[in-house]
């Protein structure tokens, strides 16, 4: 999953990912373990397409309803992602938006990290400016 040239076929494949990875928690894992997350979270950069973003956004927020997968998502070192799905047109991508509130109040309600590390990473990353 590089940065493919033609946005339509890297849509495509995104969302099979999501379809395949949807309801089973043991490929979500999987997926973690091979390294789809990591490009996933690449793919919530502003540079991409919004339906790319899209799928990017709904991987990490179905991924994260674990605790086992939140761990892998908070090891990878990029909340940042979804500071990337806030920065946004919120007439243009309120269901973005709303995937990555939506993620960062189940990080928050998670007892994995204090309120106050969570805050402090998510300063590092430019969520307050």
């Amino acid at each position: 999953m590089n940065k493919n040239k033609n946005p339509e076929v890297t849509h495509v494949i995104l969302q099979l990912i999501n379809h395949l990875v949807e309801n089973d928690p043991k490929l979500q894992e999987r997926s973690c373990l091979v390294g789809i997350l990591l490009q996933m979270i690449k793919y919530t950069e502003p540079e991409f397409p919004r339906n790319i973003r899209v799928e990017a956004a709904y991987y990490i927020g179905n991924l994260i309803r674990d605790n086992s997968r939140l761990k892998f998502f908070i090891s990878s070192g990029d909340l940042k992602a979804l500071v990337h799905l806030l920065d946004l047109n919120y007439k243009e991508n309120n269901d973005i938006i709303h995937v990555a509130l939506d993620s960062l109040v189940w990080i928050f309600d998670t007892s994995i990290l204090s309120k106050q590390d969570l805050s402090r990473i998510l300063c590092k990353c430019g969520a307050f400016q």
